[in-house]
């Protein structure tokens, strides 16, 4: 854990979520913003308007490749970083994640909720590195809108909707603008931003909605200092690393793992068991059991395996058992 010394004047360096239905003007609106400087990161080539053709752009297919396109675009210093869309990649990976239980009778086809700590981990190291970079950044989603039942019908309920994206995109981000087309019109209109309510020249942007709405004029006041104009990044001019900190972020996580480690070898003592128990591998006899741990764990001490090869161990324990049954009742 590291605590950063920052000195002198800061402000928060400009995130904004641009959501809306497809056609909406999302691309324009970017593609604009990027022209002088700025970097688009595509997961939806050929789908919206018209890129500038001098603004560059990297192709991304998966949640990985938009991390990774992201990381590359901070080391070009561009003046602003575009994500278009976000919606895509993230659905592709929780998808990918959801086929992985379908056929699970278990969990019938739903993601347990132990999973999805481990598929936010890359989100959060998008946001992670968004809120870090010290560059501008747009991240366009499409919209999501709520079904309401209308007397046998459901219909869509446009006065409540929320972005195709993680559930915390919106809360993430400095300026919320939600995108869309009325009577052959594109408008934008400005629904949230973190700003200081005795800056009237914001205040009023919160709320309005604006026909061609564009970055420069009605998105990146948000970005500046009072009503001044000026802009002063935050850097850190000097980090120290708090060892006492670091000692006890350490000793939670082995707290954790040694938890988790001491409920599993619970489950695999009951598994030795019973495999002793059905007359498998010889175990009546501990030294035979003993040389079988080690020879698939690297030791005959359970809490001296990882917590992967001691998961591995329960599983070949259960495969083991099932397939000593399937074979006994195929002889019966």
């Amino acid at each position: 854990m590291a605590v950063t010394l920052v000195q002198g004047k800061s402000r928060k360096v400009l995130r904004v979520a641009l959501v809306g239905e497809e056609k909406s003007g999302k691309t324009t609106i970017i593609s604009n913003a990027c022209a002088n400087g700025g970097i688009i990161i595509d997961s939806e080539e050929g789908s919206g308007g018209i890129r500038n053709i001098n603004t560059p752009c990297y192709l991304v297919d998966t949640f990985g490749d938009v991390i990774e396109a992201y990381k590359k675009a901070v080391a070009s210093k561009p003046t602003i970083i575009a994500i278009d869309s976000i919606s895509p990649v993230w659905k592709d990976w929780q998808d990918h994640w959801a086929a992985k239980y379908e056929a699970d009778q278990k969990t019938k086809g739903k993601i347990p909720i132990h999973a999805w700590n481990t598929i936010k981990r890359p989100w959060r190291q998008l946001i992670q590195l968004i809120k870090t970079s010290h560059v501008p950044t747009i991240v366009t989603a499409r919209i999501n809108y709520d079904m309401d039942m209308s007397g046998s019908e459901w219909q869509i309920d446009k006065n409540n909707w929320s972005a195709q994206a993680e559930k915390n995109f919106l809360y993430e981000m400095d300026v919320i603008v939600k995108t869309f087309i009325e009577d052959g019109k594109y408008y934008g209109t400005i629904i949230g931003a973190r700003t200081n309510k005795d800056n009237k020249v914001l205040s009023a942007l919160v709320g309005k909605t604006f026909e061609n709405l564009n970055y420069a004029e009605h998105i990146l006041p948000f970005a500046q200092d009072g009503e001044s104009g000026t802009v002063e990044e935050h850097y850190a001019t000097n980090t120290e690393i708090d060892i006492d900190n670091q000692k006890l972020e350490t000793n939670l996580q082995n707290e954790a793992e040694n938890k988790a480690k001491q409920q599993l070898i619970g489950k695999i003592v009951r598994g030795e068991a019973k495999c002793a128990k059905i007359g498998l591998y010889g175990w009546q006899d501990d030294s035979q059991k003993e040389s079988t741990r080690k020879t698939l764990l690297g030791d005959n001490e359970l809490m001296a395996a990882s917590l992967e090869d001691l998961t591995k161990y329960l599983e070949y324990l259960i495969n083991s058992v099932n397939a000593e049954k399937e074979s006994t009742n195929a002889n019966a």
